[in-house]
Formats: structure tokens, C-alpha cells, sequence
């Protein structure tokens, strides 16, 4: 009877296997605010409604806490053909170019 609701209601299925881990983080709306160099996140790995002021690299690793990130859905108006750009794992509201970034 499980697989028959999964099938019928796939997003419901999703829900209930994000909750079976209650270790995640689960981040609220975010502001339909464009950033072009992505938001900045909080002290849980959640996007805020500021911006983050420019384009930053790192070569270091990211550092793990243990516990799965969750990110929220891209919130912006613009088609990516190449995919939107990840700030810290997340998509932003910024396309994905050769160089990985749009201006």
C-alpha cells in the first residue's frame, strides 16, 4: 500500500523521508530579493534576505557539521539553461556560465 500512495502522492513520500531524519536542517522561505552573488546565509546554512556583498572563492574544504543541508528553491524569474549558480551548495538567483558566473 506504501508504493501505491508514493506513486500518487510523490511529494508527501518526499516529506516524510525528510523528516525521518531529524538531524536536518530545514530552511524557511526566503525573500524574492535577486542577489547577484547569492544571500547571505545564516548560522544554520540557510539563505537570509541579505545579500552577500561580492564573490567570494575559497580552496578550503567545506566544513561538515554531520547533519544534511537543505536548501530552499531558487526564487527568481530567470531561465538558466546552464543550471543556476550554488553558493555554499545552495542555488542563487545567478546563472551558471563557461566561468560559473553571470555579471
Amino acid at each position: 500500500m506504501n508504493g501505491v500512495l508514493c506513486i500518487l502522492l510523490g511529494s508527501l513520500c518526499l516529506l516524510q523521508a525528510h523528516a525521518a531524519n531529524l538531524d536536518a536542517v530545514l530552511c524557511g522561505p526566503v525573500c524574492m530579493i535577486w542577489c547577484p552573488f547569492g544571500n547571505v546565509m545564516d548560522e544554520r546554512g540557510c539563505p537570509t534576505c541579505r545579500c552577500r556583498s561580492e564573490h567570494t572563492t575559497t580552496t578550503e574544504a567545506p566544513v561538515s557539521t554531520g547533519t544534511p543541508k537543505v536548501c530552499a528553491g531558487v526564487m527568481c524569474d530567470i531561465y538558466c539553461p546552464q543550471g543556476h549558480t550554488l553558493v555554499d551548495g545552495c542555488p542563487v538567483c545567478a546563472c551558471k556560465t563557461d566561468d560559473g558566473w553571470v555579471g
